[in-house]
């Protein structure tokens, strides 16, 4: 599962589609090992309309594998 979360986190800071992630129904609950990750780019995404960069996530999660 693990495998599973860190690359659907690195395809969304890549394409920055959270709204086709949100209409599958995929919430923080589904999340494991990453779900703080994930929270984040949910919350970034809710408030601002994207998700962030990069940039900015590996200055939140800088151990996070991307």
């Amino acid at each position: 599962m693990q495998q599973g979360e860190k690359e659907l986190i690195s395809r969304l800071l890549q394409s920055g589609r959270m709204n086709r992630v949100v209409a599958a129904g995929i919430t923080p609950e589904v999340f494991h090992s990453y779900r703080p990750e994930y929270e984040y780019i949910l919350d970034q995404w809710q408030r601002h309309s994207e998700v962030p960069s990069v940039k900015l996530f590996r200055e939140k999660f800088p151990d996070f594998p991307y």
